[in-house]
């Protein structure tokens, strides 16, 4: 099941239930309502650095909250990622000197690290949707190679980003469907784009309501997950 069919079929009944059990004993559960929730920001803010108390109004705001925790591990992911760019880029400007048959094998190397730096992007942990948009934009404009026809959107819905990790988190949870790495990463694309459709179409009415709560209510979820990490 894909993870727009999972939100659409499955989240209201999910939702209600993981309400009730994190209710209880406080959580993430914001104060407002999905309806009053503004349209959502590309976050300044890591998953780590969520604090408890914070408010699914906080949430979309996409502000770094007064009382959120310093990630240690944020600069050095940005940093990462920006080499796995500059190396691209390298190999990019290289071949343009190069004879045809080592033109076409590096075009090949080029474009397969372009799907993993994508695949391992979408999912990687500690950095902030603002980082994701830069490193994107980074990336387009120094290398430019678009292989979402292989990895799916990556592009679209960046101020969903997070809730679609959160999302597709929580699918793994409730799914009987085992998937690799670069799957889990094409859901997160997935959820990101469905989340961009909603929101294009009517807001944070409905489904991009149903999205964003779903992924607010996993937070402690996410923190204490068991299955394999990916984008390491």
């Amino acid at each position: 099941m894909s993870i727009s069919e999972f939100f659409n079929r499955k989240s209201r009944a999910v939702i209600a239930a993981v309400t009730l059990a994190l209710g209880a004993g406080g959580g993430y559960i914001g104060h407002e309502t999905a309806q009053q929730t503004t349209q959502p920001q590309v976050s300044e803010f890591t998953l780590q650095q969520l604090p408890d108390n914070m408010t699914e109004k906080q949430f979309v705001s996409g502000k770094l909250p007064v009382n959120a925790t310093y990630d240690a591990l944020q600069p050095a992911r940005v940093d990462e990622f920006t080499a796995r760019i500059d190396a691209m880029a390298q190999l990019k400007s290289q071949m343009r000197f190069m004879a045809s048959d080592l033109y076409i094998e590096s075009e090949a190397k080029l474009r397969d690290d372009a799907v993993s730096f994508v695949n391992d992007l979408r999912v990687a942990e500690n950095l902030s949707e603002r980082n994701y948009a830069d490193l994107v934009k980074d990336y387009n404009a120094r290398v430019g190679l678009d292989v979402s026809a292989v990895t799916g959107n990556y592009t679209k819905g960046i101020m969903y980003q997070q809730d679609a990790q959160l999302g597709v988190m929580f699918g793994m949870i409730f799914g009987d469907d085992d998937m690799t790495p670069a799957q889990i990463s094409r859901e997160v694309g997935d959820a990101m784009l469905e989340g961009q459709k909603m929101a294009d179409n009517a807001g944070l009415a409905g489904g991009a309501a149903g999205l964003l709560l779903g992924g607010l209510l996993t937070v402690p979820l996410w923190r204490r997950r068991n299955y394999p990490k990916v984008g390491k």
